[in-house]
C-alpha cells in the first residue's frame, strides 16, 4: 500500500510538472506619446501591467531601452555595424544619434531603482521593492523621452518621415529557460511578451500615420479615406499628390490605437504618404482591411492588393489571420529590405512590381512567423526567417510561374544551366563556409545570415514538402500553428509538433540539416544482377540520413519513382530486372545533396557512373548529369612572347569542386611556340574545426622571361610548383582566416652557354622551398593582413655547388578607416637571413644572365626580384624602357625602379632589411581614393662595404593614381633621399619620366585564378 501511495504522488508530481513546465508572462500597455518634429523627439508616458505567470518569485524584471543603442559608438549595435563594414553610424555626428532618457520608474506607485547595464546602455534591470509572486500583477509606470536618430537601422527619421520602432521601455521575456535580456542589433531580431496595447499618439494634424492596431477615431478614419481618394486620383492622372515637403500644421491631433494579443507596437508618420486601401475575407464574416502607405507611387500603387493577396495566401496555407488590419509602409529602412511588426511592415523601396510583391509578402508573412508564433528570433532566427522564406517562395511560384533569378535565364546556355535557386546553397556548402541555420544570429557573417538562415532553411522545408507531399506538409504546419499561436515555441517544440502530426522521426532535418554542419552526399555505387532480380547498392558519403528519391528510366520514360528513407553508410535495395536506361537519385535536384554528379547510373554503358561530356562557353556553373568542360577564348601579352592567343579549358568554377583543373594553352606570335599554364588542385574539407580545408595542388607554366639582344635570343622558363595548404577559419563572424602553405618551385631556366666558340642553349635548374603562414582579418574600420614566410634554396655558382640561403620575411599590412570610404594604409616589412652562404660576399647572386637575384631581398620589388615567378610582369627582366618601371608592392615596397643593372649598388641585401610604407586616401569627394600621397621609409644592411652607413637608409614620397578600380596604379615621385636621387641621376639620359613607376594587380590570362581567389573578405 505504501508503494502504491508513493507511486501515486510521484505520478501526480510529474503531472503537475508537465502542466506547469510551459508558462508565459503577460504584459499589457497603455502609452501616451507626443511627437515634436522640430526636435525629432518623442515625449511619452508608459503604464504597464506585468503579470507573473511563472512558478517563480521574481525580484527584478529585465528591461530593454533600445533607443540607447544609438547613444554611443561603443554599443553592441555600433560594434556590429562596424564589423559589417557599414560605417554610416560610426562616423555620424552626435546630433544624428539617439537615446532614451527622463526615465523614472514606479512600481505600484512606489519609486523603483533602474540599474542600467554598464556595458550595454540599452539593457537594464528594474529592481522590485517587493518580490513578485506567481500569479501576481504589478503596475509599472515611467515617463520617457526619445531622441529619434536619423535612420541608421530601424528606429529613425529621414527628414520628416518617421519610423517609430523599438521605441518604448520594454520588458524582456522570462520563460522556462530564464531571462532573455538582449542588446539591440541590426542583424538579430527580437523576442517579446504578448499582451494588449492602448496607444495615444499626439502630433501635427497633417501627418499621415500607419500603425500597429485598430484605429479608434472616426475623424482620423475620414482623414485616411480622403487620402485614399486623393492618392487614387493622383495615381490615375499621373500627377504628384505633394509638390514639396509640407509645413507641419500648427494644429495637433491625438489618435488612438488598440491592439490585442500582440508583442510589439510600431508606427510610422509622414506628411507625404500616399494611401491605398483594400480588404479581404479570410473567414465568413471576418473582414480585414489591407493598407499601403508610400511616397513613391511608381510601384506602390498596388501595394494594398499585394498585402491582401499575401494575407489570403498565408491564411489559407498556415492559419487564419487574427487581427483586423494589415499594412505595408514604404520608408527609408536601413536594416535589410524590410522589417515586420504586428499588423504592419516597413519596406525600403523596390525595383519592379514583382520584387515589391515579393518583399511585401515576406514581411506580411512575418505576422505568422514571429507575430503570432512568437519564437526567439535572436537565438533561433530560422524559425521565423527561414520558415517564412519557404512560404514566400511558394507564394511567388504560385503567382509568378516564370521568374528571373539573379542572372537572366538566357545566360543559362552559357553558364551551365544549374538552377539558380540552388546556387547559393551549393556554393556555400561546398566551400564549407556555410553555417547551420539554428544558432544565435550574432554568430553569422552577414552573407551567411541571408544564405543559411533564410534561403537554406526554405530550401530544406521545400524538400520536406516534396518528401511528404503538400497535403501532409500543410496539415502538419497548420497543426503547429494552432498549437503554438500566441506562444513562444522553440525548435524542440516545432520538431515535436511536426513529428507528432506526421508520425515519423525528423532528426535528419533538425539535428542534421538545421543544427549541424554535416552534409548530405548520396551516390549510386552499383547495380548487381542475380537470379532472383537485381540489387541496387546506394552509398551515403555524408553524415545526414535524409530521405532520397529514386527514379528508374526505360528509354525516355519513367518506369517508377519512389522515396527511400534515409540511411547511414550503405543501403542494398532489391531492384527488379529490366533493361534500365538510367537510374538516378534526386531527379528534380530538390535535395540538399552536395554532389549530384554521382547520382546517376547507366547500366548499359561501359562506364555506368561516368556522365557524358558536354562543352560549354564560360563554364561558371556546373550542370548535373554532365561532365561540363568549358572552353573560353583568352588573349595575353608580355614583352617577350608578345601577343598570345589561346583558350581557358576547365571544369566549372561554381559551385566549388573538390578537384579543380584548368589548362591555358596559348600560342606566342613572337616565339611561334606554345606557352601557358596548368592548374590542378584537390580540396579536403574538415567539418567543425578551425582547420576547415586542406588543399593539395600542382601549378605548371611556361613563358619567355628574357631577351638577349646581342644574340637575338628569347629564353623561356618551365616551372612545376606542387603545394599543400592548410586553411583555417579563426572567427566566422568577422572572417578571420589563416593559411599555412608549403610550396616547392622546380624551375628550369633556359640560358645561353658561352663556353664554346658560339653560344648554345642550355638549362639551369632551381629548386626553391617556401613555407608561409598568412592571417587575414576583415573589419569595417580596417583590414589586417600579416604573414611570415620562410624561403630556402640550394644553388650553384661558378666554382661552387654548395651555396644556400634561408630567408625569413615578416609582412604586416593594416588599413585604418578615418572617414567613410577613406583610409590610411600602413605596411611594415622586415627580412633577415638566419643562413646565407653568400652573406659576406659583396656580390648579389643572379639567376640566369644578370636576370634574377638569389639569396637577397630588396627595398623595391621588380621582375628581376621575382625568383619564384609568382607575380605578373610585362617585362620580367627588362633593363630599360617602360616595362623596367613596373614594380610590385612586395618586400620593401618602395615605389622606386632601380633596375637589374643596379642590383648590387643600392637597396638589395643578403643580410637584413626593414621598411615602412604609408599611403592614404584624401578626404575629397570623387578623387579622394584616386589621387593618394605615399611615403616609403627603409633601412638595409648592404652586401658591399663600399656603401657608407649614411646611405643605408632611404626615403621616397610622392603621389599615386589608383585607376581601373585599383588594378592599375601609377606612382609619381616628389621627394627622394640623396642615395635614390644619385642612383637615378647616374643613369644614361635621365629624366623625370624614368622615375615614374606603375603597378598592375591583375593577370590578363587567368579567369579561373581570379574567381577561385574570391573569398568572403
Amino acid at each position: 500500500m505504501r508503494l502504491l501511495v508513493i507511486a501515486f504522488f510521484l505520478f501526480f508530481a510529474g503531472l503537475i510538472e508537465a502542466q506547469t513546465s510551459y508558462f508565459q508572462q503577460r504584459t499589457d500597455y497603455k502609452i501616451s506619446v507626443s511627437l515634436d518634429d522640430k526636435k525629432h523627439q518623442l515625449d511619452g508616458k508608459l503604464e504597464l501591467k506585468y503579470t507573473n505567470n511563472s512558478p517563480h518569485v521574481l525580484d527584478k524584471i529585465g528591461f530593454h531601452l533600445w533607443p540607447n543603442a544609438y547613444s554611443t559608438k561603443s554599443t553592441a549595435f555600433a560594434k556590429q555595424k562596424s564589423k559589417q563594414k557599414s560605417l554610416k553610424y560610426h562616423f555620424a555626428p552626435i546630433t544624428q544619434m539617439g537615446n532614451i532618457t527622463e526615465l523614472d520608474f514606479r512600481v505600484d506607485q512606489e519609486q523603483a531603482k533602474l540599474m542600467i547595464d554598464t556595458k550595454n546602455p540599452d539593457m537594464a534591470w528594474l529592481i522590485l521593492n517587493q518580490p513578485l509572486k506567481p500569479g501576481q500583477t504589478i503596475r509599472i509606470e515611467t515617463p520617457f523621452q526619445v531622441k529619434i536618430p536619423i535612420t541608421f537601422s530601424r528606429l529613425g527619421h529621414n527628414g520628416h518621415t518617421y519610423e517609430i520602432t523599438q521605441w518604448y521601455p520594454k520588458p524582456a521575456v522570462y520563460d522556462a529557460k530564464g531571462w532573455h535580456l538582449m542588446p539591440y542589433l541590426d542583424q538579430g531580431e527580437f523576442f517579446s511578451e504578448f499582451g494588449n496595447f492602448d496607444v495615444n499618439i499626439h502630433l501635427p494634424e497633417n501627418y499621415v500615420v500607419a500603425s500597429t492596431g485598430e484605429l479608434q477615431d472616426e475623424s482620423e478614419k475620414r482623414f485616411l479615406e480622403e487620402k485614399v481618394r486623393q492618392s487614387s486620383q493622383a495615381i490615375a492622372n499621373q500627377t504628384k499628390l505633394y509638390d514639396k515637403d509640407p509645413e507641419s500644421s500648427s494644429q495637433y491631433k491625438t489618435i488612438r490605437y488598440l491592439a490585442e494579443n500582440v508583442h510589439d507596437f510600431a508606427w510610422f508618420a509622414s506628411k507625404r504618404f500616399y494611401v491605398q486601401k483594400s480588404n479581404c475575407q479570410v473567414q465568413v464574416f471576418k473582414n480585414i482591411e489591407t493598407w499601403g502607405f508610400f511616397e513613391n507611387p511608381k510601384f506602390w500603387s498596388k501595394s494594398a492588393e499585394y498585402v491582401k493577396r499575401a494575407v489570403e495566401f498565408y491564411s489559407a496555407n498556415v492559419g487564419t489571420y487574427p487581427w483586423p488590419q494589415a499594412t505595408a509602409v514604404e520608408a527609408a529602412l536601413s536594416a535589410g529590405g524590410g522589417m515586420e511588426y504586428p499588423m504592419i511592415t516597413v519596406i525600403s523601396g523596390a525595383n519592379d512590381d514583382a520584387s515589391l510583391d515579393n518583399v511585401i509578402t515576406h514581411e506580411v508573412g512575418h505576422n505568422w512567423f514571429y507575430g503570432i508564433l512568437g519564437s526567439n528570433e535572436r537565438e533561433h532566427p530560422f524559425m521565423d526567417e527561414g520558415i517564412n522564406t519557404y512560404y514566400e517562395n511558394r507564394y511567388m511560384d504560385s503567382f509568378y510561374a516564370v521568374r528571373e533569378g539573379f542572372l537572366p535565364r538566357k545566360w543559362n546556355k552559357y553558364l551551365g544551366n544549374l538552377d539558380q535557386n540552388q546556387l547559393g546553397f551549393r556554393v556555400f556548402q561546398r566551400s564549407h563556409l556555410s553555417q547551420h541555420p539554428d544558432q544565435h544570429s550574432a554568430n553569422f557573417f552577414s552573407w551567411n545570415y541571408g544564405i543559411d538562415v533564410y534561403s537554406n532553411t526554405g530550401y530544406y522545408l521545400e524538400y520536406l514538402e516534396k518528401y511528404w507531399g503538400k497535403k501532409k506538409f500543410d496539415s502538419a504546419m497548420k497543426n503547429y500553428y494552432n498549437e503554438w499561436k500566441f506562444k513562444h515555441p522553440y525548435p524542440e517544440d516545432l520538431k515535436a509538433s511536426l513529428e507528432k502530426n506526421a508520425g515519423e522521426d525528423l532528426s535528419w532535418l533538425f539535428e542534421g540539416l538545421l543544427q549541424s554542419d554535416n552534409k548530405t552526399d548520396y551516390a549510386i555505387r552499383s547495380l548487381k544482377k542475380n537470379a532472383d532480380g537485381s540489387q541496387l547498392i546506394l552509398k551515403n558519403h555524408g553524415k545526414i540520413a535524409a530521405p532520397i528519391k529514386i527514379t528508374a528510366w526505360v528509354k525516355d520514360s519513367i518506369y517508377f519513382e519512389n522515396w527511400v528513407p534515409g540511411f547511414e553508410r550503405e543501403m542494398k535495395l532489391p531492384f527488379p530486372n529490366r533493361n534500365w536506361t538510367k537510374i538516378e537519385l534526386d531527379r528534380e535536384l530538390r535535395s540538399p545533396d552536395l554532389y549530384p554528379s554521382n547520382n546517376t547510373y547507366r547500366p548499359n554503358r561501359i562506364f555506368p557512373k561516368c556522365d557524358p561530356i558536354r562543352l560549354s562557353l564560360l563554364p561558371l556553373m556546373e550542370k548535373p548529369a554532365y561532365n561540363l568542360i568549358g572552353i573560353t577564348p583568352l588573349v595575353g601579352w608580355n614583352d617577350y612572347n608578345k601577343w598570345m592567343l589561346g583558350a581557358l579549358i576547365s571544369n566549372p568554377v561554381l559551385p566549388q569542386q573538390k578537384f579543380k583543373w584548368s589548362l591555358q594553352p596559348m600560342y606566342s606570335t613572337e616565339t611561334k611556340h606554345l606557352v601557358g599554364k596548368l592548374n590542378l588542385s584537390y580540396s579536403r574539407f574538415i567539418i567543425g574545426k578551425p582547420l576547415y580545408k586542406i588543399d593539395f595542388g600542382l601549378k605548371a607554366k611556361q613563358f619567355a622571361y628574357t631577351r638577349i639582344l646581342s644574340d637575338q635570343q628569347i629564353l623561356n622558363y618551365n616551372q612545376l610548383s606542387p603545394f599543400v595548404a592548410l586553411n583555417f577559419i579563426h572567427d566566422h563572424s568577422i572572417l578571420s582566416n589563416g593559411e599555412l602553405k608549403y610550396q616547392v618551385h622546380f624551375i628550369q631556366d633556359q640560358v645561353l652557354d658561352y663556353s664554346g666558340k658560339l653560344p648554345i642553349t642550355d638549362h639551369v635548374n632551381n629548386v626553391i622551398h617556401q613555407l608561409k603562414y598568412t592571417l587575414v582579418k576583415t573589419h569595417g574600420l580596417g583590414n589586417l593582413r600579416a604573414s611570415a614566410n620562410l624561403q630556402y634554396e640550394r644553388y650553384k655558382i661558378i666554382n661552387s655547388d654548395k651555396e644556400q640561403y634561408l630567408r625569413l620575411d615578416l609582412d604586416c599590412y593594416k588599413n585604418w578607416i578615418y572617414k567613410k570610404g577613406r583610409g590610411v594604409e600602413t605596411r611594415i616589412f622586415t627580412s633577415f637571413f638566419p643562413l646565407n652562404s653568400q652573406r659576406n660576399s659583396s656580390f648579389i647572386a643572379a639567376r640566369g644572365v644578370h636576370s634574377f637575384t638569389r639569396g637577397s631581398v630588396g627595398l623595391s620589388y621588380q621582375g628581376y626580384m621575382d625568383a619564384t615567378n609568382e607575380n605578373f610582369f610585362f617585362g620580367r627582366t627588362a633593363p630599360d624602357g617602360i616595362w623596367s618601371q613596373q614594380i610590385a608592392e612586395f618586400q620593401g615596397g618602395f615605389h622606386v625602379a632601380n633596375g637589374v643593372a643596379q642590383r648590387g649598388n643600392f637597396g638589395n641585401t643578403n643580410t637584413f632589411l626593414v621598411a615602412v610604407n604609408l599611403s592614404m586616401d584624401l578626404p575629397f569627394p570623387k578623387v579622394g581614393r584616386i589621387i593618394r600621397p605615399y611615403v616609403d621609409l627603409g633601412y638595409f644592411k648592404p652586401s658591399s662595404d663600399l656603401i657608407p652607413k649614411s646611405e643605408q637608409t632611404a626615403f621616397t614620397s610622392g603621389i599615386q593614381l589608383r585607376l581601373l578600380r585599383n588594378y592599375l596604379q601609377v606612382n609619381f615621385p616628389v621627394f627622394h633621399s640623396s642615395n635614390i636621387r644619385t642612383l637615378y641621376q647616374s643613369q644614361d639620359s635621365h629624366n623625370y619620366f624614368k622615375e615614374i613607376t606603375f603597378t598592375c594587380r591583375f593577370s590578363p590570362v587567368s579567369l579561373i585564378n581570379i574567381i577561385n581567389s574570391i573569398k568572403l573578405n
